[in-house]
């Protein structure tokens, strides 16, 4: 026999869902009626922090870009925490400087913004100042990870800042082509802030559904509005894929 949850004095048939004197419904097995939890014991739903990658050159003439992209970045945050969704910054320089490999890449990992916002304005802008860097290379290590807490099926989003233009192919041989199809495999969107005229940027911009940004055209006020709308737009992809 099992107890009824309201009246331990009634006696209930094993097969019972119901007390036939009460209509009170039938404990589990136990002998005493079920308590509450505690409200620190209720379990609490994680809210989802999706990655998202910045490529930031952090060469020649880049110190006033990287400032600008530093102060604004905190507001495409905010356009995912208003969604209920904290964003998570991974951080790649391009550096194009030999004691950090021949990519002259540097991962500095998934930061929290404090930190990210410290490591884009304060890190040094120093290496090569020639036209052709090693973007494309950062933008294919972005693509292939990691992405630690992305749901399956959402979109890599990737963001890269500079004011020079890519080696194509990259180190490994991969064509510019090459990393659209990579990235359209992996379901990766890039959006840049970089030369507007350049073909590479613009083909890697297209073939994802990104956006190409004019370094050259951005203001103060362009930056504030385009970290709102990558917010709101990461956002909703980490989502709704």
């Amino acid at each position: 026999m099992r107890n009824c949850s309201k009246n331990t004095t009634h006696r209930v048939n094993p097969q019972s869902l119901f007390c036939p004197e009460c209509r009170a419904p039938v404990e589990e097995g136990g002998s005493q009626p079920t308590q509450p939890l505690p409200p620190t014991m209720v379990p609490q739903s994680v809210p989802y922090s999706p990655p998202f990658r910045l490529v930031i050159d952090k060469t020649g003439s880049m110190e006033k870009i990287n400032l600008a992209v530093a102060n604004t970045i905190g507001l495409a945050l905010d356009e995912g925490a208003k969604l209920g969704v904290n964003l998570t910054p991974g951080v790649i320089f391009v550096r194009d400087l030999k004691e950090h490999g021949s990519k002259g890449l540097v991962d500095m990992g998934y930061l929290d913004i404090s930190a990210a916002k410290q490591a884009i304005a304060n890190e040094p802008c120093i290496g090569n100042s020639t036209h052709d860097e090693s973007q494309l290379d950062a933008i294919k290590a972005a693509i292939e990870g990691p992405w630690p807490g992305l749901k399956p099926g959402k979109a890599r989003c990737i963001v890269l800042t500079t004011n020079s233009g890519t080696h194509d192919p990259t180190e490994d041989g991969t064509t510019s082509d090459g990393v659209v199809v990579l990235a359209q495999k992996t379901g990766a969107r890039i959006f840049i802030i970089g030369p507007g005229k350049d073909p590479i940027y613009k083909k890697l911009c297209d073939g994802t559904g990104g956006i190409l940004w004019d370094v050259d055209r951005m203001t103060a006020e362009m930056y504030v509005s385009v970290m709102k709308m990558l917010g709101k737009t990461i956002t909703q992809l980490a989502v709704a894929g």
